[in-house]
């Protein structure tokens, strides 16, 4: 079980996030003063390159060139893991299946990240791959992962920043045949983000027409008016709720 943990600045700490330094792959972009290097981590890269996409590839390259054991986590330097959950990894109670395993996070306050399914189920919906966050999931296919990565036109601190590098890897791996799966299984807290504050972001809307057309080049326009209607009624009802 490897956690492949992107930060910036040297800012992940593994006991805060609740995991051993010996299960992380920790890739740093930004400021480097090698303190990494002083503990016994799976895995260190100091990459002076910026993007988050960038640093996740980077993180799998390693992986698959260390061969190291799956699972493999895709992690950010700001989750909080459930012991429940390593415990049932580490003891083969946790029968993920080969492929990609999508779990649940839960927010500080103990409602749920997204809205999950209530039970375990084989993803096969557009909508539902771009509605699954990265640190949601869990790679367990050592021979398929070595032909997919992240776009590094999308996400944190590329082009497009507003996210969508996640629906574009899924994509890619659907295409070559690989499973994605939803698993009823809580793997830790990360605090709530707004999605609704980011759509008067500058960027963003450029950003979600990109996506789509890369998503979907005869019929981006189709989904990106639909997408565009659902946040405008997502944000009516959130202001209904919060005035009544």
């Amino acid at each position: 079980m490897i956690f492949i943990v992107s930060t910036m600045n040297e800012a992940f700490e593994p006991q805060l996030s609740n995991i051993s330094p010996n299960n992380c792959v920790v890739i740093n972009q930004g400021k480097s003063s090698g303190k990494y290097l002083n503990y016994a981590y799976a895995g260190v890269i100091y990459d002076d390159g910026v993007g988050l996409s960038r640093s996740r590839n980077i993180g799998l390259e390693f992986c698959q060139k260390q061969r190291l054991r799956l699972p493999w986590i895709i992690s950010d330097d700001d989750v909080v893991y459930l012991e429940s959950f390593k415990e049932k990894l580490c003891s083969n109670h946790l029968q993920l299946a080969k492929g990609i395993n999508v779990g649940r996070i839960m927010c500080p306050d103990g409602s749920d990240f997204k809205d999950y399914k209530n039970h375990h189920a084989r993803i096969n919906s557009l909508l539902e791959i771009f509605s699954i966050s990265s640190v949601e999931i869990i790679i367990n296919d050592s021979e398929l992962i070595r032909s997919v990565r992240f776009n590094e036109d999308f996400g944190l601190g590329s082009v497009n920043a507003f996210g969508g590098e996640e629906a574009l890897f899924l994509r890619d791996w659907r295409a070559l045949g690989g499973g994605v799966f939803r698993i009823a299984i809580y793997l830790g807290v990360h605090p709530r983000e707004s999605t609704g504050a980011k759509i008067h972001k500058k960027g963003y809307w450029s950003t979600r027409k990109n996506l789509f057309k890369e998503l979907s080049p005869k019929l981006w326009l189709f989904f990106y008016l639909a997408f565009k209607l659902k946040k405008k009624v997502d944000q009516l009802s959130s202001y209904r709720r919060h005035f009544i």
